[in-house]
């Protein structure tokens, strides 16, 4: 799992990506208003395609949950993916230590 520091975005605050695996990528982009917009995205080839995005003005970290917890909906119900619930928790599990690590 890699995880990396951006310069400034255009929010005003830090972009943080992190690997979960060669496939599937989390950007984090806060801004200097203390809200989070996370990213949960697959790579395709040359680019992402994007799968979804949740802005909070809340906590980093139930945010990360909620984007994993949507994701593994959208999972369970698409025959592209074979995405155990066990599979999105040791995920999730593996990105809240490194959320934790950022603040």
């Amino acid at each position: 799992m890699i995880y990396k520091l951006t310069e400034k975005n255009k929010f005003g605050g830090h972009t943080y990506q992190i690997k979960l695996d060669s496939i599937f990528h989390i950007f984090i982009n806060e801004t200097n208003a203390n809200s989070y917009s996370v990213d949960f995205k697959e790579w395709k080839w040359f680019n992402y395609k994007l799968h979804f995005s949740f802005i909070s003005n809340g906590d980093l970290k139930e945010t990360v949950r909620q984007t994993f917890e949507k994701t593994y909906d959208f999972f369970s119900r698409n025959s592209d993916y074979a995405w155990t619930r066990e599979q999105m928790t040791n995920k999730l599990n593996q990105t809240l230590e490194i959320v934790d690590m950022l603040k």
